[in-house]
């Protein structure tokens, strides 16, 4: 995917400011059907995007996004049905001088907020503590289905079938693990199929005052996956390991047992809602695999043998 560092990294008819509001109240009101009252610029920009916040004349609060490539929307849908609105509504916005010039454009419904890097501040390690719990919480709705077939088959296997055929050196040192995580694919199978969001970090989180996740932005990373890869994302996101230890990412002085009590808490939750939808427990802990429960029990201490 292609990175837009500034406007000029878009094609002409966008590659200004002034050019994206005015197609921005352009697509508003041919496809939402208000004139925009208002156009604000967010916090930040994405990496992968221009977006601007719109307050349309009807009072409804919108985000208009141009992106260089697709996404994928029906994955948004999903998403949305199973964790709810803290996953923004996703429209296309189809013009055909955009896709002319490879721009796809899209609306979302305007999620209310501070980014977490902003919202937390001053509230300490309580307040981090607070945001992990919430994320397991949000995250404990990812049940989709009860195995990840399809997931596997569609995704996973054609991805280390061609790792494991590549020719480029860098690889030979971990082929051994891409070998072994090859032959658990039918036990993996085995495990439900999660929401995921690879790209959870301080900035594609929002917090309400009370450190509450009140939205997830950035999906571009989302996927759906099976359990023990959703919960992988889940705590390398928010930690790093180092020397064998997981250390907190937002905020270095943050004691790490403290962090890994919450963070634990919120992946407990995420397998509390799995057992919930009759998914024998003894079947999810055996499927897990060896990387993941080595990670997990070393965050929250936890004794999954018994």
């Amino acid at each position: 995917m292609p990175t837009i560092t500034s406007d000029k990294d878009l094609p002409k008819l966008l590659d200004t400011p002034t050019k994206q509001v005015k197609w921005a109240k352009k697509l508003v009101a041919k496809h939402l059907g208000s004139a925009a009252k208002r156009v604000d610029k967010p916090p930040m920009q994405g990496l992968f995007s221009r977006t601007l916040l719109l307050t349309l004349a009807d009072g409804s609060e919108v985000v208009i996004q141009f992106r260089t490539e697709p996404l994928d929307l029906d994955a948004f849908k999903i998403a949305r049905e199973a964790l709810g609105s803290v996953v923004p509504d996703a429209r296309s916005l189809e013009d055909e001088e955009l896709l002319n010039e490879r721009v796809w454009a899209y609306s979302f419904t305007r999620l209310h907020g501070k980014m977490w890097v902003y919202g937390v501040a001053g509230k300490g390690a309580e307040g981090r503590i607070a945001i992990n719990r919430s994320l397991g919480q949000v995250f404990s709705k990812g049940y989709l289905a009860s195995s990840s077939d399809e997931a596997i088959d569609g995704r996973i296997r054609p991805h280390l079938e061609a790792i494991l055929a590549s020719p480029l050196e860098k690889i030979l040192p971990y082929r051994h693990h891409f070998q072994t995580s090859f032959g658990m694919l039918e036990q993996l199978k085995k495990l439900p199929l999660w929401v995921t969001h690879y790209d959870l970090n301080d900035l594609n989180v929002l917090v309400d005052e009370n450190c509450q996740v009140s939205g997830l932005i950035d999906w571009e990373c989302l996927s759906h996956c099976h359990l023990g890869l959703a919960l992988v994302a889940f705590t390398r996101s928010l930690a790093n390991t180092q020397a064998g230890n997981f250390v907190c990412l937002m905020n270095s002085r943050l004691q790490n047992g403290t962090f890994e009590t919450s963070c634990s808490v919120g992946c407990l939750q995420i397998l509390a809602t799995c057992c919930r939808n009759k998914f024998p427990w003894s079947k999810t802990r055996s499927s897990l695999g060896p990387c993941w429960i080595a990670s997990f029990s070393r965050m929250g201490r936890l004794a999954l043998a018994k």
